[in-house]
């Protein structure tokens, strides 16, 4: 298979070989890995999404005193990550 860049001459690139695996086993678990990485980067970012809405929902009332917090418990149970 011969792979054209329009704005790339034959001469601007040296000679290079692209790596195969030799059996489909590792690229299995290569996608295993990926599509782990993937959904835990996504469900991160709509984490952040989540959060961020809540932080300025949230943010103004407690600086104007409208809500209150003095009296809130926090346990260590509630500082640690749920998701990981």
């Amino acid at each position: 298979m011969e792979l054209t860049v329009l704005h790339l001459s034959k001469k601007a690139l040296p000679e290079y070989t692209f790596a195969f695996p030799n059996n489909m086993t590792d690229v299995a678990k290569l996608t295993n890995i990926l599509e782990y990485l993937y959904k835990k980067l996504a469900y991160n970012i709509e984490e952040n999404l989540r959060l961020a809405e809540l932080r300025d929902a949230l943010l103004p009332k407690l600086m104007s005193g409208e809500i209150n917090v003095d009296d809130v418990k926090i346990s260590n149970n509630m500082l640690s990550s749920s998701e990981e």
